[in-house]
């Protein structure tokens, strides 16, 4: 909201009235022409890209999960190079995805997410924005295989925890460990890593740990899930503490450039050493 009003000061000052009052005229047009169309054009730093808007529970969380996150896609982006592999793990309904999708020119975008409704939309969104995702329906993991994972009865695009469990309760997905792939040629060695996966980031670093120590791999953003008092899935859950993940990613290289705290999660973002 700041920001939105210095930028209107801004115009005002620099252009005029009528200039600033054209200018939301064209904006308000704009998002009345995409709600209708079943769609909303967001933007970050100086990127836009559309996604879906077709029913409550899909509206308002992708806009939530924005306004919670753009600070962070607005670094991700100002950090990209054209030809960058982009590794989004854990890429819900593909926010990131396809922001990184349109700054990027001949680089590549490589999205992993197990979770049924979000891959769906996922591949809407992708599509909606001309965007050609290598979209991998997998939980990314140690290794290959197979594990249980939660999800709601009912289906909720958009549904943000969404986690792998160590019972025997919920739904069987696959799994990938990156460095087997990486190292069978199935996938590109990444430049830039984001990683939102609900409480197991440890099973995804240690089934990645040659990509993060290769001297291709310059940059992690990784969101730490930690307890709460409720039932939601936590690093602790397997048998990692929040220092212990720290001291791994760090152990391949990198530095911790920026940390931030919101609730039981901790944004980090790292950058691999010179």
């Amino acid at each position: 909201m700041i920001s939105l009003l210095n930028n209107a000061v801004q115009r005002y000052r620099s252009d005029g009235l009528f200039a600033l009052l054209r200018a939301g005229i064209r904006h308000t047009a704009g998002e009345a022409m995409s709600h209708v169309r079943g769609y909303r054009k967001l933007s970050a730093d100086g990127t836009f890209a559309k996604f879906v808007f077709n029913d409550a529970p899909q509206g308002p969380s992708t806009l939530s999960r924005y306004e919670a996150e753009v600070s962070e896609i607005k670094d991700i982006l100002a950090e990209l190079r054209e030809t960058d592999v982009v590794y989004d793990i854990g890429a819900n309904t593909g926010l990131y995805t396809c922001f990184i999708g349109k700054r990027m020119f001949s680089g590549k975008v490589v999205a992993f997410e197990p979770y049924p409704p979000n891959i769906e939309q996922l591949e809407t969104n992708a599509d909606l924005n001309d965007l050609d995702i290598d979209i991998w329906p997998v939980a990314v993991s140690d290794a290959d295989g197979s594990i249980n994972f939660e999800w709601p009865d009912m289906d909720a695009p958009g549904y943000g925890e969404a986690s792998i469990t160590d019972g025997d309760t919920g739904h069987e997905v696959q799994t990938v460990s990156l460095d087997k792939r990486v190292a069978d040629g199935e996938l590109p060695m990444p430049n830039v890593v984001k990683i939102d996966v609900e409480g197991s980031e440890p099973l995804v670093i240690n089934g990645m740990w040659s990509c993060l120590r290769h001297d291709d791999c310059r940059l992690v953003y990784c969101e730490v899930h930690l307890p709460t008092d409720g039932n939601r899935a936590s690093i602790c859950d397997f048998g990692v503490t929040q220092k212990e993940l720290i001291e791994s990613v760090c152990s391949a290289g990198f530095k911790v450039e920026f940390k931030e705290e919101s609730g039981n999660r901790v944004f980090y973002k790292f950058r691999k050493s010179d």
